[in-house]
């Protein structure tokens, strides 16, 4: 099964103050009374003490499902099946069990069953719209983020077109045309055996004792500390991410080669092209076909790896990674 490292919302005051605004909402709604008139009556508070909790665990219910949802039926590649499931799970859900809730509520506290009184006319229906609503903000988070982080990849994108032609002007500069074409011939044969035999190095920071490297956020920019935060590296197209061990995923503006050149020592390992990956998420290893390496995770960080490309070292780190994993 494939893992999408979740957003990270960051939203519990959030939720906090909108169950407690909606609570007050439902309570006051219908009765004629003004918000300050009704602070000077006790039962005010209790009704609002339990709509309150209500409201909270209806928040946590769609806050809960949105993540779990994030991690495998994320709404860009999954998006019909994603839709289906917040429907059911996300709003259908949250209504079933806040209908049974005051349910039992009017059965064991009210003494009157709960068609009998005003509430499923009057107020169930605003909690309806409240767990509509609280999905609709989760979702637009979602493609909020997604965007800055389409934004982002474009600006990367025109970074690194502007750094090939800062690089080609400068070897025009310095190479006749004739001697530049044949480097450039030899270098494109050449160029997967050098990619592999720098795939081995290991990661230090440069410059830096801290370790901490700066990721786009989504919102902001993160710090992070690379040693003890940082689970793996790794390419996808022409965007280069890090995944934590908490799993969540970032994009870097920098490449592979670069953190490769920041960093080295015995922690880190690239395992082939697209990934580097961190000693502390490794439990073992395995030989695979044709001289090839399976790695085992450790099983609390196994569902942030989705495919065999973040589990195998290539048959040119085969014996450096043995030497590396055992020292």
């Amino acid at each position: 099964m494939q893992t999408h490292p979740t957003i990270r919302y960051n939203n519990f005051a959030f939720r906090i103050v909108g169950s407690l605004v909606v609570s007050i909402f439902i309570t006051l709604f219908g009765t004629g009374s003004s918000f300050f008139v009704a602070l000077k009556y006790p039962s005010f508070y209790l009704v609002v003490g339990l709509s309150f909790l209500v409201a909270l665990l209806l928040t946590y219910c769609v806050h809960y499902v949105t993540i779990q949802l994030d991690k495998d039926f994320d709404w860009q590649r999954k998006p019909y099946r994603r839709a289906g499931l917040q429907l059911s799970l996300g709003v259908l859900l949250p209504v079933v069990l806040a209908y049974y809730i005051m349910m039992l509520y009017f059965k064991y506290f009210d003494g009157r069953d709960i068609h009998d009184s005003q509430y499923m006319l009057i107020d169930f229906p605003h909690m309806v719209y409240f767990i509509i609503m609280l999905n609709l903000y989760y979702v637009i988070h979602y493609l909020v983020v997604e965007l800055m982080v389409m934004y982002h990849l474009w600006q990367n994108e025109m970074r690194t077109k502007d750094k090939e032609i800062i690089l080609l002007a400068e070897e025009k500069k310095e190479i006749e045309p004739v001697v530049l074409a044949a480097e450039k011939e030899e270098a494109t044969l050449e160029q997967p055996e050098a990619e592999d035999a720098v795939r081995g190095n290991m990661l230090q920071e440069e410059g830096s004792n801290n370790g901490l490297i700066t990721v786009n956020g989504g919102f902001d920019t993160i710090e992070l500390d690379v040693m003890n935060e940082v689970c793996y590296f790794y390419r996808s197209g022409r965007s280069n991410w890090v995944v934590t061990f908490s799993g969540n995923r970032y994009l870097v503006s920098k490449t592979l080669k670069e953190f490769e050149e920041a960093f080295f020592g015995g922690q880190f390992f690239r395992i082939n092209r697209g990934v580097i990956i961190n000693r502390t998420a490794l439990e073992k290893y395995e030989e695979g076909k044709h001289r090839r390496l399976v790695l085992k995770l450790k099983p609390e960080y196994e569902k942030f790896c989705s495919g065999e490309d973040f589990v195998t070292v290539s048959q040119r780190n085969y014996s450096m990674f043995k030497s590396w994993f055992e020292q």
